[in-house]
This record gives structure tokens, C-alpha cells and sequence, in this order.
């Protein structure tokens, strides 16, 4: 049996080439490194959003919790 040095496919210089990001088809890239830097341009808001993501969602929990807490608060003084 042969042994594969290099990627599982068995081509020894699949993996020693610069695939650049993205899905590969038989080792092969579907976008270069330019190309998927030109189409995944990432907008300032983009990245604000993604850096304080955990901070709004606790601010977001936060606030659910708060509203309901109010409801039961006006409930309870509804009905008693």
C-alpha cells in the first residue's frame, strides 16, 4: 500500500500551495486571496457591530428581563 505524504486526496503538493480563503474543489480554490478579499469587504458598521456583539446582547437580555419584571409588576396590581 502507498503512503500519502502530503493532503488525503494523495497529491504530495496539494496542500504546499496557497489556497487562499474560501471552498476548495479537488484542491483547487474557488476564490484567490485578492478575489475574496475584494468580495468580503467588511463595512465599518459591520465590524463596530461584531466587536461589541456580547455588550448588546447582554443590554438586550437586560432589557427583556426589565419589561417583563414591569408587566408583572402592572398585573399584579390589576388584579389585586
Amino acid at each position: 500500500m502507498k503512503k500519502n505524504e502530503g493532503c488525503a486526496c494523495g497529491n504530495k503538493d496539494c496542500c504546499k500551495q496557497d489556497t487562499g480563503q474560501g471552498f476548495e474543489v479537488k484542491g483547487k480554490p474557488l476564490l484567490s486571496n485578492d478575489e475574496w478579499k475584494l468580495t468580503h469587504k467588511r463595512s465599518y458598521m459591520e465590524m463596530w457591530f461584531d466587536q461589541y456583539n456580547h455588550s448588546m446582547e447582554f443590554t438586550r437580555t437586560l432589557i427583556q428581563s426589565i419589561a417583563l419584571i414591569l408587566q408583572l409588576v402592572i398585573l399584579w396590581k390589576l388584579f389585586s
